[in-house]
């Protein structure tokens, strides 16, 4: 079933969490990644953070883009940057047109991607303005993590309604552990929340700049969270900021996707699905998506 967004139209296919603890498959089961805390970060799980609808990158990768795009960040729109041009990073906007262009490449250069986009149709992530601030997407997303997406839906809901206005930082970091259990919150869950809230408001985690980091930038600032890891940033890359260009090899849904759609008989490990991923870019979250997918189909 896929996700929905609040008006309850579906708009993507749900991440499958991977096997938990597990890093690498069967063949590398290890604990989770120790938080700062030294307890176990729940980074992995389900998260309703799909998409809004659906969009497609530019190709364009001319210097000019950097003015262009520069003069747009504080209007919330999505920049995604292009790296490997010397100490320089580009970038370039996500318009309606790119996942379509993605499309198109990727079907050119994949027979078995170019059947799952003729069966499944466009892809459904996100392009534009985001529909709520990155905080409290990226709250609502740990609010999902191993959840099913009724039961998180009803949580979330309760948790909102905690604040009154604006799901902000400031106001969140105001509410002990207790309240935000009280809203059907797990002890984990609920201290990753204030947690991140806390970090928001002593400027350690800076969401404002969310859209000029690189993609391992903004994983590396958001891991410093307590129970947010890896998973949980790539998601919120892929369809709060819109990167084309994630590959979440750590999701179990993405490897037993990839396995129905190439034909293995046993899904790749994180290691082994790695360099799998190479083909696919610029844009691998499109193949990500499909991977998903075809779960469904």
């Amino acid at each position: 079933m896929g996700v929905t967004d609040a008006r309850g139209a579906e708009v993507g296919p749900e991440p499958h969490r991977p096997l938990d603890g597990e890093v690498d498959g069967a063949h590398d089961r290890r604990r989770c990644r120790r938080g700062r805390s030294g307890q176990s970060e729940p980074e992995h799980g389900r998260a309703d953070e799909r998409a809004e609808e659906g969009g497609h990158p530019p190709t364009s990768r001319h210097n000019s883009d950097i003015g262009l795009v520069r003069s747009h960040l504080d209007q919330n729109l999505v920049a995604l940057p292009w790296l490997g041009y010397g100490n320089a990073t580009k970038f370039v906007l996500l318009r309606a047109e790119s996942i379509a262009e993605a499309e198109a490449e990727l079907a050119r250069r994949d027979p078995v991607l170019a059947g799952l986009i003729e069966a499944a149709g466009p892809a459904t992530l996100r392009w534009g303005r985001p529909r709520r601030p990155h905080f409290e997407a990226l709250c609502r997303s740990i609010t999902y993590q191993q959840l099913a997406g009724s039961a998180a839906a009803a949580i979330w809901q309760r948790v909102r309604r905690l604040v009154d206005g604006p799901f902000t930082a400031e106001v969140v970091s105001e509410l002990d552990i207790a309240t935000l259990r009280s809203a059907g919150l797990s002890n984990a869950k609920a201290r990753s929340i204030s947690d991140l809230a806390h970090h928001v408001v002593d400027g350690t985690v800076h969401l404002g700049r969310a859209a000029r980091l690189s993609d391992e930038q903004l994983i590396a600032e958001l891991s410093q969270v307590w129970g947010i890891g890896t998973w949980t940033a790539q998601m919120f890359l892929m369809f709060q900021l819109g990167r084309l260009d994630v590959w979440p090899v750590l999701d179990l849904g993405v490897r037993n996707g990839y396995a129905r759609a190439w034909g293995l008989a046993v899904p790749p490990t994180a290691k082994e699905l790695e360099p799998l991923g190479e083909r696919f870019r610029p844009y691998r979250s499109v193949a990500a998506w499909y991977c998903w997918r075809v779960l469904e189909l």
